[in-house]
C-alpha cells in the first residue's frame, strides 16, 4: 500500500490497494524505511480530517483534553474552506506524500546498493494527521512479514510537539498490532546538518542566476534569509532544541558557502507582527523591508526547516510573499530538497551508518542505543507532560 508504488488516481487506491512485494524470498523481509511527517491533505476531501486531528492530538497532557473533539469539530468547520482555498492555488493539494514517497523510495535504492546485508530496503510514509496514518502503517508492516525498521523523521530539526507525537504513536500502534514486538524498530530522530550541501549547491546557482540577470560583478552583497517554521517561545524556554538546531543547519549551509553572504535565520507560519510570545524575525516583513530598498542587489530565501515542497513554501512563499514585494525581481527562492541526488545521496549515507551501528552492536557513534544522543533528554524534558508514552526511550527502542 505504502511502498513504492505510484500514486493512483483516487484516494482510495492510494490508500487501500494491496502494498508491492519487494522481494521473492519470503523468508528475508528486509528492512523497512518509515519516513515519519505531520502529512498535509493530499486533496481536498482531505483537509477537514487533518484539521481535526491536529487540534484533537492528545499527546501532551492537559486539562482541556475532554474537550478537544468539540473544539477541533469547531476549528475544523470553520478553517476547512479557508485552507482549502491554499490548497486549490497550489494545484488542488499538497504534494507532500507523493514528495516523500518519491523520496523515501529513491533512498532505498540507494540503500539496496551501498548496504546489501540488510536489503531489500522497503520504503513506507507515516504520516500523523492524514493518510497514510499510523495505524494503518503498522498493519501493512506485519502483513509485509517485516522484522526491522528504521523510523525516519521527515524534519531535518527535532521538535517534541511534532516529533514526540509521532514517535509515540508508533509505540502505542505497536502494543496494539504488534503486541510480541515482532518488529525491531530504531530511529533517526533529526539530521539537522545533512542538507547543508544540496542547499549551499542551490544557493550558488540562484546567486549566479542574479548575476547574470543584473550583470553584477559580484554576488557578496545578496542578502541570504532562512526561514523556517515559527514556534512559540514557551516551548523553546522549556528546552525543545528545535530552534537550535534550526540554527546549527543555517551554521552548516553557511560554512558551506565560506560565510560568503550577509545571512539571517527568519520565521514563517506564526504571527504576522512580532510577538515575544514567538520566535522573530516574521520572514515576511523582514524581506519586504529589505526588498524595498536598495541595500543589498538581491535576496535568495533558504526554507532551511522544511525537507520537501508543501503549502509552507508553494503558496505562503512563492506565491502569498511574492505577491507582496515591491521589487519581486529582486528575490528568489532556492530550490526545495524534494528529489535532489545530492541530498538523497547524503541521506543514504546517513541511514547507512545507522544500520552500520545496528549491525556492529556499536549504535549512533557508540553509545550502542537504537537512536540518537539527544533523545533521552528530549523524554526526560517532556515526558511527564506525555500521555500513554514509554518511560525511556530503551524501553521500545532496545538496546544493542
Amino acid at each position: 500500500m505504502f511502498a513504492g508504488s505510484a500514486l493512483n488516481s483516487s484516494l482510495e487506491n492510494v490508500y487501500s490497494t494491496s502494498p508491492t512485494l519487494y522481494h521473492d524470498n519470503q523468508e528475508k523481509s528486509g528492512t523497512a524505511i518509515v519516513m515519519y511527517g505531520m502529512g498535509e491533505p493530499f486533496d481536498l476531501s482531505e483537509t477537514h480530517d487533518f484539521i481535526y486531528r491536529m487540534i484533537t492530538d492528545t499527546n501532551m497532557k492537559s486539562k482541556w483534553n475532554f474537550l478537544k473533539p468539540l473544539i477541533g469539530k469547531v476549528v475544523a468547520d470553520i478553517y476547512t474552506k479557508k485552507l482549502n482555498k491554499i490548497y486549490e492555488a497550489i494545484g488542488g493539494g499538497s504534494p507532500l506524500y507523493q514528495i516523500s514517497l518519491d523520496q523515501c523510495s529513491q533512498i532505498c535504492t540507494l540503500l539496496d546498493k551501498i548496504h546489501p546485508s540488510t536489503s531489500p530496503h522497503l520504503p513506507y510514509i507515516f504520516h500523523r494527521y492524514t493518510n497514510p496514518l499510523p495505524d494503518h502503517v503498522l498493519q501493512n508492516l506485519i502483513t509485509d512479514n517485516v522484522k526491522s525498521a528504521v523510523a525516519l523523521s521527515h524534519s531535518p530539526q527535532f521538535f517534541y510537539p511534532l516529533a514526540g507525537s509521532c514517535i509515540n504513536e508508533i509505540y502505542r500502534q505497536s502494543r496494539v498490532f504488534d503486541p510480541t514486538n515482532s518488529i525491531s524498530w530504531s530511529l533517526i530522530e533529526r539530521w539537522p546538518t545533512a542538507m547543508a550541501k544540496t542547499f549551499a549547491k542551490n544557493i550558488n546557482e540562484k546567486l549566479t542566476d542574479f548575476k547574470i540577470q543584473f550583470n553584477l560583478k559580484s554576488t557578496n552583497n545578496i542578502l541570504i534569509v532562512f526561514s523556517g517554521h515559527c514556534i512559540n517561545t514557551k516551548i523553546v524556554n522549556e528546552g525543545d532544541p528545535y530552534e537550535a538546531e534550526v540554527g546549527a543547519s543555517v551554521q552548516a549551509v553557511m560554512e558551506e558557502l565560506n560565510f560568503s553572504n550577509p545571512y539571517r535565520l527568519c520565521w514563517q507560519s506564526g504571527p504576522s507582527k512580532e510577538s515575544s510570545d514567538y520566535l522573530g524575525p516574521i520572514t515576511k516583513p523582514f524581506i519586504q523591508k529589505f526588498n524595498e530598498s536598495d541595500f543589498y542587489d538581491g535576496i535568495i530565501l533558504v526554507p532551511i526547516s522544511f525537507s520537501s515542497d508543501h503549502s509552507e513554501t508553494l503558496y505562503e512563499i512563492d506565491i502569498e510573499l511574492v505577491q507582496s514585494l515591491k521589487k519581486p525581481e529582486r528575490f528568489k527562492r532556492v530550490e526545495s530538497l524534494n528529489c535532489d541526488s545530492l541530498f538523497l545521496d547524503s541521506m543514504a549515507e546517513i541511514i547507512s551508518d545507522h544500520l552500520d551501528g545496528l549491525e556492529n552492536g556499536q549504535g549512533f557513534n557508540g553509545n550502542k542505543k537504537r537512536y540518537g544522543n539527544q533523545l533521552e533528554l528530549d523524554y526526560k524534558i517532556y515526558k511527564p507532560r506525555t500521555n500513554d508514552c514509554f518511560d525511556q526511550p530503551s524501553d521500545f527502542f532496545k538496546p544493542l
